[in-house]
């Protein structure tokens, strides 16, 4: 039992670096020195919440830094009844919110505060998909901030990813699929839970497209998409 125990920890651990290489990865090679310093601060602060990181950075992380990040794209999500207290607690360390208010494209509350050049961008969980993955985020241990980092399972995340159903968001879940980290019959099941007008058969084709184009290519097949798009809007 107690080597079990023992084996156990160090998969934990060798899990824990792996994650906190990545997550580094990406903190050095996409944000600049002062958004870092910021970025570190409110993740150490969220750890007390049930909270989640999601969008671009989740992608990111899952699909090991190749997918492009930059300040702008580090969001959380949060549970509710927890934001006042956080509001109180980022107002201690001199942040300043910009607003606090509904977004009609996302159909989610957003509070977004400010220190030094870096937005904070901080969700209200609202949607039931979001309720259950930050019940069931994957937190890893990063050593050098001394937190456990929470981020949103890759499977939620393409139901979020569905659900906003731009561009962007789907050659997203391409990223995630290519990532290999996602348990493709779990995220089937999840969408047709909770996203069930969702027709299935378009997930089928970003998983199709995950196995043949690389990332170049698939950059340029959803930029083509995009470009057609805004022709027939406007034709």
């Amino acid at each position: 039992m107690l080597n079990s125990l023992k084996i156990l920890n160090t998969i934990r651990q060798i899990s824990d670096r792996k994650a906190q290489e990545v997550f580094d990865y990406i903190l050095y090679t996409y944000i600049p020195e002062t958004n870092r310093t910021v970025i570190e601060e409110v993740i150490s602060l969220l750890e007390r919440f049930d909270y989640m990181l999601i969008g671009g950075w989740a992608v990111s992380f899952y699909y090991e830094g190749r997918r492009k990040t930059s300040p702008d794209d580090i969001d959380f999500k949060l549970e509710p009844n927890a934001v006042d207290e956080l509001i109180r607690l980022l107002h201690q360390h001199d942040f300043k919110i910009l607003r606090n208010s509904y977004d009609p494209a996302s159909q989610s509350q957003w509070l977004v505060m400010r220190k030094g050049g870096q937005n904070v961008d901080i969700g209200y969980a609202s949607k039931p998909w979001e309720h259950e993955a930050i019940k069931h985020a994957r937190p890893f241990y990063h050593s050098r901030l001394g937190v456990k980092v929470k981020i949103i399972p890759p499977e939620y995340l393409i139901v979020s990813k569905l659900f906003a159903s731009r561009e962007k968001d789907l050659l997203d879940v391409v990223f995630l699929i290519k990532s290999g980290k996602v348990d493709i019959e779990k995220a089937k099941k999840l969408v047709k839970k909770f996203l069930p007008s969702f027709d299935l058969e378009e997930l089928e084709t970003l998983i199709v497209y995950a196995s043949t184009f690389d990332d170049d290519k698939l950059r340029q097949v959803f930029g083509d998409e995009l470009l057609a798009r805004k022709e027939r809007k406007y034709s």
